[in-house]
């Protein structure tokens, strides 16, 4: 199968820088020096660590702040992940990797506008307001195709602008949010 064997060839290329850099990695003498400043650096990031879970407000904080990270990757990646899938049913099975390419573009084409608008709102927005718009907007999308799927499971056209519309709830808010919020919330000390 032709499509195979290209996903095969790029898997490899892939791989290629890593096997370059490997031997060099392998023979740096310097490493052995800085294993001790790692050594330190572990012992203070832990005693970092300590000290912002004893403190109450930082551990809350600490607290929603993976729960967002994780809730965010549970549907990022899951969208992600069946993407392939999604667009097979909308727009069947493909023999190449252009068409492959095209229908990928097509879809993902939603998330730079989701991404500068949720720029935009930062000069208005408070950062936990807009991961809150973020969250939400993604829960209505996700709560709209699970009460209409029945009805347009067999229409192609609104299939893809279902899936558009989840593509645009990945990048707006929450995708921008997660990675800013911590930033304003931790101490310096707590964020490194």
């Amino acid at each position: 199968n032709q499509y195979r064997l290209q996903l095969r060839l790029l898997m490899a290329l892939g791989a290629l820088p890593a096997i370059l850099v490997l031997p060099a990695a392998l023979l740096d003498e310097e490493e052995s020096r800085d294993s001790q400043k790692k050594t330190q650096n572990t012992a203070d990031m832990i005693s970092h660590l300590k000290m912002a879970v004893s403190v109450p407000a930082i551990r809350d904080a600490l607290l929603g702040t993976c729960t967002c990270w994780f809730l965010f990757d549970i549907y990022l990646y899951g969208v992600s992940l069946y993407s392939p899938e999604i667009l097979d049913m909308i727009f069947g099975a493909s023999d190449g990797l252009g068409e492959n390419y095209w229908q990928n573009v097509l879809s993902i084409s939603v998330t730079f506008p989701a991404a500068l608008l949720s720029v935009w709102m930062l000069r208005t927005t408070e950062l936990r307001t807009l991961q809150l718009y973020g969250f939400g907007f993604s829960a209505l999308v996700f709560l709209l195709i699970g009460v209409g799927w029945s009805a347009v499971s067999s229409d192609d056209t609104a299939l893809f602008i279902m899936l558009l519309a989840v593509k645009f709830s990945n990048l707006f808010g929450a995708a921008t949010t997660t990675f800013v919020l911590p930033s304003d919330l931790f101490p310096t000390e707590v964020r490194s």
